[in-house]
C-alpha cells in the first residue's frame, strides 16, 4: 500500500488565517447584485415591518412647568432672612402629587378626552375588546386610571 504524504504549507504566514476585510466587504456588496430578488424581498419586508410597528409605539413627551406661589404664608416665610427659601417649598412636590389635585387637573384640563383621542391604535383595539368582554368602563374609572398614571410618571422636584 502506498501512503500519500500531504505537503504542508510552511511558507504561509500565521496571520492569514481567514479572509481579508476587503474581500468580506466586496463579497457583501456584490451579494446584493447576485441575489437581486432576495435583496428586494428583504428590504420590503423590513421596511413594511417598520411601517407597521412605528404607529404602535406610543409617543412620550417631556414637559417642564414652574409654579410660582404669590401672596402665601409659605412664600413670606421663605423670603424672610431667618428661614432659607428652600425650606419653604419642602412639601410642594407632595402637595402637587396628591390624588385630589391630580383628579382636578385631569377634569379641568380635559385630559381624559385628549387621552382617548390620541391613544395608539393597538391600545384603542385593546380598549374596544375589553369593552366587548367586560362592558364599557365608567368615567370615574377612566379618571382613576389617568390619576394613577400621572402619579407614576409625574416627577416634581422642589428646590
Amino acid at each position: 500500500m502506498e501512503q500519500v504524504q500531504l505537503e504542508s504549507d510552511e511558507e504561509s504566514p500565521a496571520t492569514s488565517s481567514g479572509p481579508e476585510i476587503g474581500e468580506v466587504i466586496g463579497f457583501v456588496l456584490r451579494s446584493g447584485k447576485r441575489h437581486l430578488l432576495g435583496s428586494i424581498v428583504t428590504f420590503v419586508s423590513i421596511a413594511g415591518l417598520g411601517a407597521i410597528v412605528a404607529p404602535a409605539v406610543p409617543l412620550m413627551y417631556e414637559s417642564e412647568s414652574r409654579i410660582i406661589a404669590l401672596d402665601s404664608k409659605s412664600m413670606v416665610r421663605g423670603l424672610s432672612r431667618e428661614v432659607p427659601s428652600a425650606e419653604a417649598f419642602i412639601g410642594a412636590s407632595d402637595l402637587m402629587k396628591r390624588k385630589g389635585n391630580l383628579m382636578s387637573l385631569v377634569k379641568e384640563s380635559g385630559l381624559l378626552r385628549h387621552w382617548k383621542a390620541n391613544r395608539a391604535w393597538p391600545l384603542r383595539l385593546k380598549d374596544m375588546l375589553s369593552n366587548l368582554v367586560a362592558g364599557p368602563s365608567s368615567e370615574a374609572d377612566e379618571i382613576g386610571v389617568l390619576v394613577t398614571m400621572l402619579e407614576q410618571r409625574c416627577l416634581s422636584i422642589s428646590r
